[in-house]
């Protein structure tokens, strides 16, 4: 107390003003993260009833409440090399991520010598709505090894929001760790559209450009922008002004034009990688539905002429159109049922072009066990 009696009584009103307002932010930020806590667990439940209730989800087997809580729970990610982030591993009763950050592919062959397809691609190719055994690339084992008779190996390399470019990366990454597959198919086009729509001033970026780049030349931000007065800030709408407002007034035009660009050159250096390691490449331009971007990028590599617009570049459009029972559950999602008719569609085109005298002109020939296809 005589220390303090020595303190001039402007020190010490001002030390405790300090203290009060300290006391004030924590106090506020407790709260913020209570309201937020509370706020997630009901909004996400209401969520995800919502999402798992949409009408194709009534035409298929699995239990789509079980699937999206399990999707929430297994949504967190890990930084990855290269390509930024994957996910981490997860165990579910419908939904299971390997130790590699993979999706689970069933029905895969046990068989040594087995045909081996790298699939690359976003969440559609991942899986968001549909079970293990209802991804594509799973549908495409099932097809190949339980009706055709091949002996087929499919490894999903599906990560949600993955743009064409970190599918490349991917790619080359794999090719370093182990032997190159005989197929490599792109099953993609609307993360590269909707990424050129709101980053159009970062061409070709990846999803959440300014939020990773904070964490170099922000190191503050992340710690900030996890306090619970930032994001009930953010929630409420206030602009804090922290960080550059993404671009979303881009024309279809404009950011369509753009990714298809992009994504033609993609499928050139893909090309290029398996005339090098001797696979086979297909770039699948995915089926969509309401977004313009993304159709302005269809329409685009569509009217590519002759010489800009490769043979093993493969528009599904039509594969999901007129259909008895609603497939898709938002733009791009789709349920299990949709999977298998684009996994059908999927074989037919690898026989189309492995049992035809002429190959694609940017393929490799088919080999000897491509031509398995063809039984």
């Amino acid at each position: 107390m005589k220390i303090l009696s020595r303190v001039p009584l402007k020190v010490r009103t001002a030390l405790v003003a300090f203290a009060l307002v300290v006391l004030a932010v924590l106090s506020l930020e407790l709260i913020a993260r209570l309201a937020i806590f509370t706020a997630d667990d009901v909004l996400n439940i209401g969520k995800t009833e919502a999402l798992a209730h949409r009408l194709a989800f009534e035409f298929v087997e699995y239990d789509s409440v079980q699937l999206y809580r399990e999707q929430e729970s297994s949504d967190e990610k890990a930084y990855a090399q290269y390509v930024v982030w994957k996910h981490r591993p997860y165990t579910g009763e419908l939904l299971n991520v390997d130790e590699e950050g993979n999706r689970v592919t069933q029905f895969n062959s046990a068989d040594e010598g087995a045909l081996e397809i790298w699939m690359f691609g976003g969440s559609a190719l991942f899986g968001i709505g549909a079970s293990d055994g209802e991804t594509i690339p799973s549908h495409m084992a099932k097809l190949a090894n339980q009706d055709l008779g091949v002996a087929l190996r499919v490894r999903n390399f599906g990560q949600e929001g993955y743009v064409s470019t970190q599918e490349v990366v991917a790619l080359m990454r794999e090719l370093q760790t182990r032997k190159a597959p005989d197929i490599v198919i792109f099953y993609d086009g609307f993360n590269d559209a909707i990424s050129a729509q709101r980053w159009i001033d970062i061409q070709g970026s990846h999803f959440q450009p300014y939020r990773i780049s904070e964490r170099f030349e922000k190191a503050w931000m992340p710690f900030l922008r996890s306090s619970g007065i930032f994001r009930i800030a953010e929630y409420l709408g206030f602009n804090i002004g922290l960080r550059p407002a993404p671009s979303t007034s881009v024309p279809p035009s404009v950011a369509g034009e753009q990714s298809a660009g992009l994504w033609l050159q993609n499928e050139a250096i893909v090309s290029a990688l398996g005339g090098l390691y001797g696979f086979q490449s297909m770039f699948i331009f995915q089926p969509t539905s309401g977004f313009t971007t993304a159709d302005v990028m269809r329409q685009t590599i569509q009217e590519a002429p002759p010489n800009g617009r490769p043979a093993n570049i493969y528009i599904l459009s039509d594969v999901l159109e007129n259909l008895a029972e609603p497939v898709f559950i938002d733009s791009v999602h789709i349920t299990g049922n949709g999977n298998e008719m684009v996994a059908k569609r999927l074989i037919e085109i690898l026989r189309s072009a492995n049992c035809s005298q002429s190959q694609p002109p940017d393929s490799t020939s088919a080999s000897p066990e491509l031509k398995a296809f063809c039984q």
